[in-house]
């Protein structure tokens, strides 16, 4: 049992040893190849997470390789005469750098130590690894380790069953759901099929299911987005299948179970999983172009997906870092790609390599040794002897302790070399589905794919007279189905088989000779494997292919493919080169269609700006800018950008106002003036305001404006106060203050904040009138005041009311005011031995009783009146 446990523990601290000294290694390789991706901002979210995931696997892979021993120079030979005893290596307690040597029986005692050699026992004591005795907490760490690991994919496995459930009770989408699902679907051109499902019991959308994929919408969500941002949540949900998130992160969750305790794995998992969210995001703006609109319903979606648990084995459209994504999908960028670039992956990839290989020469910097008692029981005891004659004429035989063969040929084995690049093999399929029984028309969807996983799809609604060989009675039933769809170029031969509804089964391609003879007359090469494919499904004629070769433009068949399927005719490409571009490739006119430039915008934007890029012109042409604009703007500033201009264009600052405010602060960045326009400011503002104070900000200088504050009004409030903040003197302002009215009432009190004498201004508060009320009575509030004032209270009857009666409230001060009741009056009320309360003497006071009228009424013998009886008396008479 003891040495189970101690091969346990000899195992975990090998382990903990292996990660302990690529810490820091793990640590660089992630921090370079981080800071790579930062230097390189074009880099797209799709290839940021494939180097994060090699970045994960150099450093799963960096202990396990420490684990193999460096080869070793062999120790010199002592003597002739030797023998060698082989043992297994402790690399953890012992790294050895000489062969150990062990006296023999008759061996003479080693020669005394001198000087040097303390001296290089002194420098062996302080060299690298550090020797650490753990005891035998290493299996105790192992044993915390499997248990909370048990735990986490414990987790991942109620996940998965409960994910099960959920789409087991998940019901069928209605049919107008179903269609705009399916045309999605073909649109993000991915082989794999999934089924789209309505539940109540989910908050979020997510995609699920690994071999059979699902798409589920919550229910709520229906009835709360437009057809347009359903849109936009459909294409994000089938990127993540189209990308094989579903797998990704089931692999995150895993690696995530297992290296919960390496802090370079935990954070480069989040880094995965960050960047697929952001991948998807750019494969939506990349299908559509619409990356604002696409951020507004990522925000919309965060108002009801909050606050349910979101499941671990999906990938759900709200699922993290929502804030982030949506500020990233606002920033401005010109470009968004679905793909990986493989040429930055290798770069990032070589760099990490290098990072490795440079890394696990360095030695180790700690090693966990046996304690000392155990290394007693199992190290080579020799009695110490005695000093052995100098002169013996034979020396003894000495033990050489090496490594064993089995551990040297585990050191000298030799990585295997990568096999040679091979011709790519395509695997083409087809997929045919009836639409319904009464149509003319199958659904027809044909896949070519290599063996990278790289997949061109091309769907269509397929006419059943171009199937020889097919009926629509061969969907009824089972059974082999073999046809032949028939195009310009070629056919398309399909065999496999059939059942009820649909069909599907391997393709081959056949290319009509007459028609690839007739495209070699005009000049075109013949076409190779991967063209005869594109070239039969885009149904290509020869009377394009000529018109085309007519143009003068230089095209191979792929260039040919590639003009017809951007929809660029040979009108198009004439017009363009007539207009003297006749150095623009097929993919350079192509890009030009897509983006919608005519021949004449074309010649235009080329002469109000010379050396434009074909991206560049795209650009222009899709934030609608006019040549007039560009030559303006390149007279007014030569140097700015083509993506400045797009943005000043796009906030719709003209080029006399750009000079303008580059005259008054040529420092003044796009963005800076991109706010001023957005928010109204003229030059001209902004001129006075920096002449009043240069310090201000343009977000400063944006908020004063749109509350209206005037150059001469922010001089006077900074005048009278200094410290007065943008948002006071908004405040101020919005409120209707001017500065001699905050001059004037801080005058009075200097410590009235800002929020009162809005409110004094409000309710009409003079100065004067807050400074009577103050020296009547100090502790009245500012609410208070301001109820005085409404009720046309002065500070004078105030004074006069509370000398009559000290007891009386605001709220009866004002009611007195209202009925008309003067100090006088409430005072020879009050002398009276009725008792009147305030509202009996209001009352009195509205049907013109006097205090004299009472006493009268006293003097007649009539004690203790109340109100109704004076007045209905009053009236009486």
């Amino acid at each position: 049992m003891n040495a189970i446990l101690e091969s346990l523990n000899a195992f975990s601290a090998a382990g903990l040893t292996a990660v302990l000294n690529t810490l820091w290694l793990a640590l660089a390789v992630a921090a370079v190849l981080w800071l790579a991706l930062r230097l390189m901002p074009r880099v797209n979210a799709a290839t940021r997470h494939a180097v994060w995931w090699v970045v994960l696997a150099l450093v799963v892979l960096l202990p396990l390789a420490t684990l193999f021993p460096r080869p070793r120079p062999a120790p010199p030979e002592p003597s002739s005469a030797r023998t060698e005893l082989p043992i297994q290596p402790y690399a953890l307690s012992f790294p050895a750098s000489k062969p150990l040597h062990v006296r023999g029986p008759d061996a003479p005692a080693p020669p005394l130590p001198t000087a040097a050699d303390s001296r290089v026992s002194r420098v062996h004591r302080i060299s690298l690894p550090f020797e650490v005795h753990p005891g035998n907490w290493p299996s105790s760490l192992l044993l915390v380790w499997i248990v909370v690991s048990a735990v986490l994919l414990g987790r991942i496995v109620c996940s998965y069953f409960r994910l099960r459930a959920m789409i087991h009770r998940a019901r069928p989408a209605n049919a107008d759901l179903v269609l705009r699902f399916e045309k999605r679907l073909r649109d993000s051109r991915t082989a794999r099929a999934p089924q789209i499902l309505v539940s109540d019991e989910v908050i979020s959308p997510f995609a699920a299911g690994f071999l059979h994929p699902v798409v589920i919408l919550p229910e709520i969500l229906l009835d709360e987005i437009e057809a347009t941002e359903l849109d936009y949540v459909l294409l994000h949900e089938l990127a993540h299948i189209a990308r094989r998130d579903d797998w990704t992160n089931l692999m995150s969750r895993l690696a995530s179970a297992v290296l919960f305790l390496h802090p370079v794995a935990t954070w480069v998992l989040r880094r995965i999983q960050r960047e697929r969210e952001i991948a998807c995001d750019d494969w939506v703006v990349a299908s559509t172009g619409s990356s604002v609109p696409y951020a507004v319903t990522l925000a919309r979606l965060s108002e009801f997906c909050s606050t349910r648990r979101r499941e671990l084995l999906a990938t759900g459209m709200a699922s993290s870092n929502l804030s982030k994504r949506i500020e990233i999908l606002l920033r401005p960028r010109s470009h968004f790609s679905a793909g990986a670039s493989l040429t930055r992956v290798g770069v990032c990839v070589t760099a990490g390599i290098a990072l490795v290989s440079f890394g696990v020469r360095v030695p180790g910097w700690i090693a966990l040794a046996k304690d000392a008692n155990a290394l007693g029981k199992s190290q080579i005891s020799t009695p110490r002897s005695g000093l052995a004659a100098a002169s013996s004429p034979i020396p003894p035989p000495l033990l050489v302790a090496t490594l064993s063969p089995a551990y040297q040929a585990q050191s000298s084995t030799a990585s295997p070399v990568a096999p040679a690049d091979e011709d790519k093999t395509w695997r083409h399929e087809w997929k045919l589905r009836r639409r319904d029984s009464s149509s003319n028309k199958v659904e027809l969807s044909l896949i070519s794919r290599d063996d990278e996983g790289n997949d061109r799809m091309n769907t269509q609604d397929v006419p059943l007279s171009s199937l020889s060989g097919f009926s629509r009675s061969m969907l009824d039933q089972e059974g082999p189905i073999r046809f032949e769809y028939v195009r310009n170029a070629g056919s398309i031969l399909c065999e496999g088989r059939a059942a009820p509804g649909h069909a599907s089964g391997p393709f081959t391609v056949a290319l009509n000779s007459s028609f690839v003879s007739a495209l070699e007359k005009m000049g075109y090469a013949a076409p190779h494997d991967d063209e005869s494919f594109s070239l039969v499904t885009s149904d290509m004629t020869l009377g394009y292919a000529q018109a085309v070769r007519d143009t003068g433009l230089t095209t191979s068949i792929s260039d040919l493919i590639e003009l017809q399927d951007h929809g660029v005719s040979s009108d198009y490409v004439r017009a363009v080169r007539q207009e003297g571009f006749i150095d623009l490739s097929a993919q350079n006119i192509s890009e030009l269609r897509d983006h919608g430039v005519e021949p004449n915008y074309l010649k235009a934007i080329k002469a109000a700006g010379s050396n434009l890029s074909i991206e560049e012109i795209a650009s222009l042409r899709d934030h609608g800018v006019k040549p007039d604009y560009l030559k303006a703007m390149k007279a007014a500033a030569s140097q700015l950008s083509i993506e400045q201009i797009d943005r000043l264009f796009d906030h719709g600052v003209e080029p006399d106002s750009y000079k303008g405010f580059a005259s008054v602060d040529p420092k003044l960045s796009i963005e800076e003036i991109d706010s001023l326009r957005d928010h109204g400011v003229k030059p001209e503002y902004y001129r006075s305001m920096k002449s009043v104070d240069p310090n201000l900000t343009i977000e400063k200088m944006d908020s004063l404006f749109d509350h209206g504050v005037a150059p001469d009004s922010y001089k006077g409030f900074a005048s009278v106060d200094p410290r007065l903040s943008i948002e006071e003197i908004d405040s101020l302002r919005d409120h209707g203050v001017k500065p001699e009215y905050y001059r004037s009432i801080k005058s009075v009190d200097p410590r009235l904040p800002i929020e009162e004498i809005d409110s004094l201004f409000d309710h009409g508060v003079k100065p004067d009138s807050y400074k009577g009320f103050a020296s009547v009575d100090s502790r009245l509030t500012i609410e208070e005041i301001n109820s005085l004032r409404d009720h046309g209270v002065e500070p004078e009857f105030y004074q006069g009311i509370k000398a009559a009666d000290s007891a009386v409230s605001i709220e009866e001060i004002d009611s007195l005011r209202d009925h008309g009741v003067e100090p006088d009056y409430l005072k020879e009320i009050r002398a009276l031995p009725d008792g009147f309360s305030i509202s009996d003497i209001s009352e009195l006071r509205d049907h013109g009783i006097t205090a004299k009228y009472i006493r009268n009424l006293h003097d007649m013998g009539m004690k203790s009146v109340t109100a109704a009886q004076v007045i209905h008396l009053r009236d009486g008479n």
